[in-house]
């Protein structure tokens, strides 16, 4: 499966290409989950006059408190242990 292909969600996928599907979302939810811890880091989110940057993860990205919470989280995990 190719970068460039595009499935529509009737499509069937071959086993093998689900587990490079799964390592691609994989990979970009860790490059989020970083990116946000990075961010809370920066602080820029409170010049939008948000307390935390899971209330402006709340807010702005209309992500649930559990959500929000988890990715930040994971992404400090992540560049703690980079």
């Amino acid at each position: 499966m190719s970068a460039d292909s595009h499935h529509s969600f009737n499509d069937v996928v071959e086993l093998e290409d689900f587990i490079v599907l799964i390592a691609a979302h994989e990979r970009q939810h860790a490059f989020v989950a970083a990116t946000v811890a990075r961010l809370a880091n920066d602080g820029r989110w409170a010049l939008d006059g948000h307390v935390t940057m899971g209330a402006w993860m709340r807010d702005l990205c209309r992500m649930s408190r559990i959500d929000a919470n988890r990715l930040l989280r994971e992404g400090r995990f992540l560049i703690t242990n980079e």
